[in-house]
């Protein structure tokens, strides 16, 4: 984000206007969004929200979902929930980058353990 150019066009000024008149499902992001006159799209390799499997994805985004089944509903589990990455988006294919994670999430809770 060209933070220089935000303060200039007084952006999030604008934002938070929308905001308070409009009901937006992810207020934050449509606000920002919404509030723009130019805007640069990056191809969906850079921010894949729903398709994991993919393999020329760069980076996958955890983020709320709108899930129709059973019901309407919203879902919003991080990387790090990864019984729920199993059980609620069947999703497997970074069970090595998670295996590392806890790994080093142990690590350093022993090592908090020891300097307390």
């Amino acid at each position: 984000m060209n933070m220089k150019k935000i303060k200039e066009t007084g952006l999030l000024e604008k934002a938070r206007e929308k905001i308070k008149t409009k009901k937006m499902l992810f207020a934050d992001q449509d606000a920002v969004f919404r509030s723009t006159t130019k805007k640069k799209l990056l191809p969906r390799i850079y921010n894949e929200q729903s398709k994991f499997n993919k393999e020329d994805t760069v980076i996958c985004h955890f983020c709320k979902r709108l899930m129709y089944r059973p019901y309407p509903h919203t879902e919003n589990i991080k990387q790090w929930h990864i019984d729920k990455v199993h059980s609620v988006y069947k999703c497997h294919v970074f069970d090595s980058d998670l295996e590392e994670y806890l790994k080093l999430k142990e690590k350093f809770e022993q090592k908090e353990l020891i300097t307390k």
